[in-house]
């Protein structure tokens, strides 16, 4: 200890963050690094845990930020992938590295600052070894920061998680950090059409330059009938939301076509607001409405709204095609059954009181879960 710096700390939430100028430098422990930090981005995640949106915060105070770029100023001990004076990458995503936790920052004036094992809204930081990456050459340092969450997700999603075939369609729905990247990258794909959704007017034109085909202000058309347009009522085969609003979500499921439509989400709405889809599908002339329950996703993995914020390409919802979760009665079997047998399904049946506990069990290695309530339309 010694050194003092400044850093910007959320003390309630819905209010203005303070700016701290007498936090002190702690010891390095095992596997930690200390990093000046040059540039970090503001991810929707940080908007939304200030305003509260997040549910309960049980860490304050803290500092935030998960996106930066900066350089070594000191290694703890065993660390190996950085070294002193080297620029690196800051992200949340895990990599090769020590996982050392949070950091307890304390204050001159003997107040005490939570963090997690990265924060980036401060001139100094400690952080875990494994959310440092070495930074590849050329690349400024202003735009390296955007390495870590924002290009790393939107291109995440494209590259790893939808990887698009060829003359198929997508929709993009948000043009922050992560829908412009995604942009971006899916224009490594030979693709027919790429439709971008935004309300603002600005962003929407800086997309045809990126690569997108066409453009919809959703605050003047209704943006699914006019995909519905474009794709001659199919639907298009892929789309991601960035905006994580409920109802962008819900437009951009309810965008892709059926039998293989995929949907992904990088983002969540504010704590308590409910994701809801509904739709009506005949079978044997019987007509069938489900929907996916008004389910709080961040119950199904805590660690942090990381993974649902975040970490988007897990977080898949495919229309007809992956294996189901269901929650439904006993009475409701025979339907259905009937359903899983036309579309080829795996059922997960679950109790009312018992499915969170296994859907924690599958969950890694199901990385696609829908949940349905069947009912026969009346």
């Amino acid at each position: 200890m010694g050194q003092s710096f400044s850093g910007a700390v959320l003390n309630n939430t819905n209010k203005p963050l303070s700016i701290v100028k007498d936090v002190l430098l702690p010891d390095l422990r095992k596997g930690q690094v200390l990093v000046k930090i040059a540039f970090s981005g503001v991810c929707h995640s940080q908007l939304m845990e200030i305003g509260g949106h997040r549910g309960e915060d049980k860490f304050l105070p803290h500092f935030l930020g998960h996106e930066a770029s900066g350089y070594v100023v000191s290694i703890g001990p065993l660390v190996k992938k950085v070294k002193i004076g080297q620029p690196i990458i800051l992200s949340w995503v895990k990599s090769l590295g020590a996982e050392t936790g949070g950091c307890d920052y304390i204050c001159e004036s003997g107040n005490k600052i939570n963090a997690g094992p990265i924060a980036t809204f401060n001139e100094y930081a400690v952080v875990s070894e494994n959310r440092c990456v070495p930074m590849p050459k050329g690349i400024p340092m202003d735009v390296a920061a955007l390495f870590g969450c924002a290009a790393l997700t939107g291109g995440g999603i494209v590259k790893n998680t939808l990887r698009p075939k060829k003359n198929s369609t997508l929709a993009i729905f948000g043009l922050g950090g992560i829908g412009v990247t995604a942009l971006m990258a899916a224009k490594n794909y030979d693709l027919k059409r790429i439709i971008v959704v935004d309300i603002n007017q600005s962003k929407l034109d800086a997309a045809i330059k990126f690569g997108a085909d066409e453009t919809i202000n959703a605050s003047k058309v209704n943006p699914l009938k006019h995909i519905r347009e474009l794709t001659n009522h199919h639907g298009v085969d892929y789309s991601i939301d960035s905006a994580g609003l409920t109802k962008t979500i819900e437009q951009a499921f309810s965008a892709v076509k059926l039998n293989g439509g995929i949907s992904v989400f990088a983002s969540h709405p504010k704590f308590g607001n409910k994701i809801k889809f509904v739709n009506t599908i005949k079978i044997d002339n019987i007509k069938y409405k489900y929907k996916l329950n008004k389910i709080d996703f961040i119950k199904l993995d805590i660690e942090g709204a990381e993974l649902l914020a975040l970490n988007g390409a897990k977080i898949v919802l495919k229309k007809f095609k992956p294996s189901i979760s269901l929650e439904c009665e006993k009475k409701d079997f025979k339907s259905i059954n009937t359903f899983l047998k036309k579309y080829n399904y795996t059922p997960f049946l679950f109790n009312k009181f018992g499915y969170l506990k296994k859907i924690k069990k599958i969950y890694k290695k199901e990385p696609c879960l829908l949940f349905i309530n069947m009912d026969k339309k009346k």
